[in-house]
């Protein structure tokens, strides 16, 4: 659904700015969504379900991803390419971006009554301390998808995992794997062993 017939041609649109604005982590945490550019992302994120509120799209390439816009039932709006080409964090953009919910569902805090049902669970769990790179972050949880890892426990000093660095990264495993954000990681992993988990490092 077009939310104007215009297309988009200052950078002062209220949607424009709302686009620059996510790339701040405490406008992400206030608003409780995220951006991701490009057409694999906004791929992967309608194919697993995440909720897309908007969708913003070059006009020269509109017609592209109109279809994608469509089957996931988002507002959308056209974008001069100028406009397009200043706010998009693709070298080569393609000509897509979308402002997703965040995924509360998946990911979320610790708590101790999570530990029982997640250290008897025979899901396969990597924990991370202080992953402070976002880059690097992206793609540890990328790696961990591929090797079959269900489950992440990451450290509170750890990088955003909303950060358009580890989304690109993760390439588009953030959609799919089960995130635990710990305040006391070494407490958790103890808390894990006590419940019959075995614990490597």
């Amino acid at each position: 659904m077009l939310f104007g017939n215009e297309i988009i041609t200052s950078r002062q649109n209220p949607t424009v700015v709302k686009l620059c604005a996510l790339l701040d982590k405490k406008e992400r945490r206030k608003n409780r969504v995220f951006r991701i550019d490009g057409h694999k992302l906004v791929s992967e994120a309608v194919a697993c379900g995440a909720h897309i509120e908007l969708i913003a799209l070059c006009s020269e390439k509109a017609e592209r991803f109109m279809p994608l816009a469509e089957k996931c039932g988002a507002k959308t709006g056209m974008l001069s390419s100028e406009v397009f080409s200043k706010i998009t964090e693709e070298k080569a953009p393609d000509g897509i971006i979308a402002v997703v919910k965040y995924i509360d569902e998946i990911h979320k805090e610790l708590s101790l009554s999570d530990i029982p049902a997640l250290a008897s669970s025979e899901k396969r769990i990597m924990a991370f301390e202080s992953l402070r790179d976002p880059g690097n972050l992206g793609t540890v949880i990328r790696s961990a998808s591929a090797f079959g890892v269900d489950t992440l426990l990451l450290s509170a000093d750890c990088a955003d995992i909303y950060n358009p660095k580890t989304l690109r990264g993760a390439m588009g495993a953030i959609f799919s794997r089960e995130i635990y954000f710990c305040e006391d990681l070494p407490d958790a992993l103890v808390s894990c062993s006590c419940e019959g988990r075995r614990v490597l490092a």
